[in-house]
């Protein structure tokens, strides 16, 4: 049954065990507000974006989940920069998501770009990964290298973000897979080896 890519987010998330999403309702993603609202989600909007990320990078360093953080585009995802600086060299496995405007903004000669900021590129310096969902089918493909990357190794932020046009696209896919069917999970350190028998 075909989904809209911001359904099809909220189920990839889902399927980590996450249920909780920080940011300020916005046009670009209002859907997934409701959305996640109606699916049982907790769905926190406080004043102002950098609280979100705020609390969003405290949950995830108190539970050692991923968290997720959704901002608007422009001066909602600038002002998100300092919890994701934190974020970073905290350690903290936070995913940010950000809306942009669609990309034919991008080519517009003076009018008609107002809050569009080639953001993946100011924020790539301060996260683990960073990337556009260009196209619909690159839904799973990104949202999951977000996760591999945000919980593998040493934990950290990630910034994905979604243009307008990419958001309402639908998807006919199957249903979203738990963690370990793509990536490895519950990895820890060999077992202690037993002390070596005296001479």
């Amino acid at each position: 049954m075909p989904v809209k890519v911001y359904e099809r987010i909220l189920r990839l998330f889902e399927a980590e065990g996450i249920n909780t999403i920080f940011g300020i309702p916005d046009p670009n993603f209002v859907h997934m507000f409701h959305l996640a609202e109606e699916r049982g989600w907790n769905v926190v909007a406080p004043h102002h974006e950098a609280s979100a990320g705020f609390m969003a990078e405290a949950v995830s360093r108190m539970t050692g989940n991923a968290a997720v953080c959704i901002g608007t585009l422009g001066p909602g995802m600038a002002n998100m920069a300092p919890a994701i600086q934190c974020a970073m060299v905290e350690n903290s496995p936070v995913i940010f998501l950000g809306g942009q405007r669609a990309r034919i903004t991008e080519q517009r000669v003076r009018r008609g770009r107002i809050q569009f900021v080639q953001q993946s590129g100011l924020f790539e310096p301060s996260v683990k990964y960073a990337a556009s969902i260009e196209y619909a089918d690159q839904t799973d493909e990104i949202v999951r290298e977000g996760l591999r990357k945000a919980l593998s190794g040493t934990p950290g932020p990630v910034y994905i973000e979604y243009p307008s046009h990419v958001i309402q696209e639908e998807l006919d896919v199957p249903p979203a897979g738990p963690p370990e069917t793509y990536r490895l999970v519950g990895q820890s350190a060999g077992a202690p080896r037993s002390p070596r028998p005296p001479a």
